[in-house]
């Protein structure tokens, strides 16, 4: 892919911002960037009406993951798949955005009660005596052990 962004011109740089390079990230100025999703290949060039380009909220404290996720990721990509031509080969890499959890499970900020009464919900038994700790390892036992991908 960076041979043919190099053919069309664009200028590729690896952001080492403590995250993982996802997608083309390109520093705008103080606090913002923009995130470019596009899908192409080096013998076929850009898929038709695949491009989405946004600029991340400039100064917030909010990370961009808030604005680049699952969510918006699956929408482009259901949408990108109706513009393929032919049978293809995706690859993508392991940006946290490419898949997702189908379920929401208590995170590890997540309060005792409200971990209990998520086991509850899922009629996985508990002792109330247990600690958090316990709890949130009854948690992480029902989660399974791959992510649907996108």
């Amino acid at each position: 892919m960076k041979v043919l962004l190099k053919k069309l011109d664009f200028k590729y740089k690896k952001c080492n911002d403590g995250h993982n390079t996802e997608g083309l990230k390109v520093p705008i100025g103080k606090g913002g960037r923009l995130i470019v999703c596009h899908a192409g290949s080096s013998s076929f060039g850009f898929v038709k009406n695949s491009k989405l380009v946004f600029r991340c909220k400039s100064g917030s404290s909010v990370d961009y993951h808030s604005q680049m996720n699952a969510t918006v990721f699956e929408k482009w990509f259901i949408d990108m798949l109706g513009n393929l031509e032919e049978p293809c080969i995706i690859v993508m890499d392991n940006a946290s955005y490419h898949s997702m959890l189908a379920e929401d499970y208590p995170k590890s900020n997540t309060r005792k009660a409200e971990v209990q009464k998520w086991l509850q919900e899922k009629s996985i038994p508990f002792s109330p005596e247990e600690t958090l700790s316990e709890l949130r390892e009854k948690v992480k036992l029902s989660m399974p052990k791959e992510k649907n991908i996108n």
